[in-house]
């Protein structure tokens, strides 16, 4: 009998092994953060510039699409499994052949294989690398901060955003007027790319945000915009007020341009609004972040003198403009407009579980993330304002 000739491993397992190699290697150089940031600096930016150029001229989110499709097929893949499997015991026991279509089900499963294998490249190389990198791509930041840095930092924002509400323009009963959310986008772009000298990765081109079609969802779980990491898209919740939406837009944009963890997201966002040239952002901007600087001020206060003594002290200092509040009230006025202008027939059955799913999600988020969730910008932007006191002083100002 002739002997069978050895077959050899197939081009499939080659495309796999070779890329596993490369995922292997290019994750354990990942545990070095400059390395990271080289990549995020130098290659990354380039690998946006092409993917957006494409996904620009879709409307949609494609990763958004593709989420629900890898759900779906998630699902036909269990339900598969658990056919075959049960087919193949039933077979066993009656000492059968191999259930029919079993040839199908091998060929399924290479296909996922083969869509995990590339999933995974794509997270590691448009998500995991950059997030491994430091924060800002710099070096660690001052984290402890004197009374008067804290002063400082908290009576500079009162300036600015009081400024700042001032200028921006209004209609003849004193509301704020804004312009659509694409002249606002590119505002944005603007302030983000004047920043560029400083982080060369806000240079080039950008994706466009598009409104999710899950946008409900995303009112329901308390989330104003998602980057998809694996499409390299910026997907925002179409409810939001356009005044939120020139701080949204570019926290997404920014973890888009590689800025990973939430903290310098928020940064970007906040010096972006400072640089802007739009009175609008300016005031948005820092309105957001401006109330936990203001507590760690006030609380400060408290330390070192005493609640009594400290409330004292605390409103003699600049108070941020009434007309501010306003602002603030009508944009949650529009957003609430936006809302209800429309039909969510799914609301009763799904707005509940989604929030307290979503509530769970928040809190595991700030867990892991440390003081590199939402809240540790404001380390950030107290770092910024006391090397700005520090530089005033210097020159004698």
């Amino acid at each position: 009998m002739e002997e069978r000739k050895k077959k050899g491993i197939g081009l499939y397992w080659k495309i796999l092994i070779i890329a596993g190699c490369i995922m292997a290697v290019a994750f354990a150089l990942s545990f070095w953060p400059r390395l990271c940031d080289r990549y995020t600096d130098n290659i990354y930016p380039h690998v946006l510039s092409v993917n957006a150029h494409v996904t620009n001229l879709v409307p949609f989110a494609i990763g958004e699409i593709l989420m629900f499709a890898g759900a779906i097929v998630l699902a036909a893949t269990v339900i598969l499994s658990v056919v075959f499997a049960v087919r193949a015991i039933v077979l066993k026991v009656r000492g059968g052949r191999s259930p029919r279509g079993f040839r199908f089900y091998r060929i399924w499963m290479k296909c996922i294989l083969a869509i995990v294998v590339a999933v995974a490249w794509l997270y590691l190389f448009r998500w995991w690398i950059p997030f491994r990198g430091r924060v800002l791509g710099e070096p660690e930041k001052q984290s402890t901060f004197t009374l008067e840095e804290l002063r400082y930092a908290r009576n500079c924002m009162v300036e600015t955003m009081n400024a700042a509400c001032r200028e921006q323009p209004r209609d003849a009963d004193g509301r704020v007027i804004y312009e659509d959310k694409e002249a606002i986008y590119e505002t944005v772009v603007r302030a983000m790319k004047s920043l560029s000298d400083r982080f060369p990765r806000l240079r080039g081109y950008y994706g466009l945000p598009k409104e999710a079609i899950s946008s409900d969802f995303y009112e329901w779980m308390n989330i104003g915009g998602f980057t998809f990491s694996f499409s390299m898209e910026i997907s925002v919740n179409r409810y939001v007020s356009r005044r939120y939406f020139y701080v949204l837009s570019c926290h997404e944009a920014a973890h888009n341009k590689g800025f990973f963890k939430e903290n310098e997201a928020e940064f970007i966002a906040f010096l972006s609004s400072l640089a802007s040239d739009d009175p609008r952002m300016v005031c948005e901007g820092v309105f957001d972040y401006f109330w936990d600087v203001d507590d760690a001020f006030y609380y400060a206060l408290v330390d070192k003198y005493g609640e009594d003594l400290a409330d004292m002290m605390y409103f003699k200092e600049p108070q941020p403009d009434a007309l501010l509040f306003d602002d603030y009230a009508q944009a949650q006025e529009e957003a609430e407009e936006l809302y209800a202008a429309e039909e969510h027939p799914l609301e009763e059955q799904f707005s509940e579980p989604a929030a307290e799913v979503a509530d769970v999600g928040w809190e595991t988020q700030d867990k892991l993330l440390a003081e590199n969730s939402y809240s540790g910008v404001t380390r950030l932007i107290l770092d910024y304002y006391a090397q700005q006191m520090r530089e005033s002083q210097k020159s004698g100002q």
